[in-house]
C-alpha cells in the first residue's frame, strides 16, 4: 500500500473522488481495498477498525454535511428498540424527512420507461456526487458490465448517517428496474465495508421508489435488525429459500464468493425480479451481512401506486428489514412492537397470492 502521485494503490476497486468545488470536475484516483471476505462484527465499529471504503464514504459524507448540501441534519433524531424473542425492530424519529423529501414520481406501470422530463440523477448538483466507483477486473461486477463508472450520491433527505444513493451506469439513464450488473455491483459494495450495519436496499416503482432512474439506497445504522440473521424456513429451489415467518413473507438468498457462483445466484434473483415486473407485482430488497455471509432478502408486496403517505412509516426497503423512520412524534410515542408488525402485515400479499408467487418461482428457476 503506498501513495504515488496522489494515488493509494491496491486492487479490485477504484474510487474517483470528486472535488467538492462546483466550478470544476477535478477528481483524484484512489484504489480501494479488497472485498471484505472475513466476518464483520459490531466490535469493528466499537474499536474503529473499519475499511478504506468506510473511511472514504464517511469523510466525503461529513464534508457534504459541513458544506450544507443536505436539507437537514440528523442531530434531533431519536431511537427506540423493540424486541420480541429474536426479532429486533428499531424506530427512528426523523420528522424533517417527511416534510422535505422529494415527491414520489407518479407512473401508471412499474415498467415505466426512463423519462428525462422527470427528476433523475443526471440533474443533481455536482457537490452531491461523492465519488465514482469502478469495479476491478477480477470481480463479478466487472465481468458483467466492464469497468463502467457508477456514481455514489448523497441522499439530501437522509434517513440515517451515511445515507447514499448508488446509481449504477448513471449516464445510461436506465429506469428503476434491477439489473444483473447492478446487483453484482451491490454484492461487492456491501463487502467493501467492514461495518455490519452498512446495508443496501432497493425499491421498485409502486413499492415506494420515488425516482424512476436506476438506484439503490445504502446507509449505516448502528443497530442490529432482524433481517441480518433471521433464518430461512424451507428450500424453494436452487439457491432460493423461503422467509415466510416474517411479517412480510419473502425469499432469501445466501450470496457466495467466487465470480461464477455469485453470478449464478444473481441471475436467479434477476429472473424472479423480471418475472414479477411482467405481472406487475412490486417488491423491496435488502442486502445485509450477518457476520459471516452476505444475504439478500426479497419481498413481493402490495402495490402502493395510489397510496398516500402514512404518518407513521411507509413500508419500503429499510422497513421490511426492521428499520423504521417515523415522521410524526405522536406516532413515535405510541409505537409498539405489535403495532409495527401489524402495519407491516397490512402491506403483505395475501397468503393465497404469496403461495402463487412461490409456485411461480419454482417454475421459473
Amino acid at each position: 500500500m503506498h501513495w504515488a502521485y496522489g494515488c493509494w494503490r491496491s486492487h479490485n476497486y477504484v474510487i474517483f473522488l470528486f472535488s467538492q468545488c462546483t466550478a470544476c470536475q477535478r477528481c483524484s484516483l484512489v484504489n480501494c481495498k479488497d472485498l471484505r471476505t472475513s466476518p464483520v462484527s459490531w466490535d469493528s465499529v466499537n474499536n474503529g477498525s473499519l475499511s478504506r471504503f468506510d473511511e472514504i464514504l464517511s469523510t466525503t459524507w461529513d464534508a457534504a454535511v459541513e458544506q450544507g448540501l443536505f436539507q437537514y441534519t440528523l442531530q434531533s433524531c431519536k431511537y427506540k428498540v423493540f424486541k420480541k424473542d429474536s426479532m429486533q425492530l428499531v424506530a427512528i424519529l426523523n420528522t424533517e424527512r417527511y416534510f422535505k423529501k422529494r415527491k414520489r414520481v407518479t407512473v401508471e406501470s412499474m415498467n415505466a420507461p426512463f423519462s428525462n422530463e422527470q427528476f433523475n440523477f443526471t440533474k443533481v448538483k455536482l457537490g452531491e456526487i461523492l465519488f465514482n466507483l469502478v469495479p476491478g477486473g477480477d470481480t463479478a461486477a466487472y465481468n458483467s458490465s466492464g469497468n463502467g463508472s457508477h456514481k455514489v450520491i448523497i441522499n439530501v433527505c437522509p434517513i440515517d448517517y451515511g445515507h447514499i444513493l448508488l446509481a449504477p451506469d448513471m449516464q445510461e439513464c436506465l429506469p428503476q428496474k434491477m439489473t444483473l450488473s447492478s446487483l453484482l455491483l451491490m454484492f461487492d459494495v456491501i463487502e467493501l465495508s467492514a461495518h455490519p450495519g452498512f446495508r443496501i436496499g432497493f425499491n421498485t416503482l409502486h413499492a415506494w421508489a420515488s425516482v424512476n432512474h436506476l438506484h439503490y439506497h445504502a446507509m449505516y445504522f448502528n443497530y442490529p435488525i432482524f433481517i441480518d440473521t433471521h433464518p430461512a424456513t424451507q428450500h424453494v429451489k436452487s439457491h432460493c429459500y423461503l422467509l415466510d415467518d416474517t411479517p412480510v413473507p419473502g425469499f432469501f438468498f445466501a450470496i457466495p464468493m467466487g465470480v461464477e457462483k455469485r453470478t449464478q445466484v444473481a441471475k436467479e434473483i434477476i429472473t424472479i425480479a423480471d418475472n414479477l415486473h411482467e405481472i406487475e407485482v412490486p417488491f423491496n430488497v435488502m442486502i445485509t451481512r450477518n457476520g459471516e455471509e452476505t444475504r439478500l432478502a426479497f419481498f413481493p408486496r402490495l402495490s402502493v401506486k395510489d397510496r398516500q403517505f402514512s404518518l407513521s412509516f411507509d413500508l419500503a426497503c429499510v422497513e421490511v428489514g426492521g428499520q423504521y423512520p417515523i415522521k410524526v412524534e405522536s406516532e413515535f410515542d405510541k409505537l409498539s412492537f405489535e403495532s409495527i408488525v401489524q402495519k407491516m402485515k397490512e402491506e403483505a400479499l395475501t397468503e393465497e397470492k404469496f403461495k402463487e408467487i412461490v409456485t411461480f418461482v419454482k417454475q421459473m428457476l
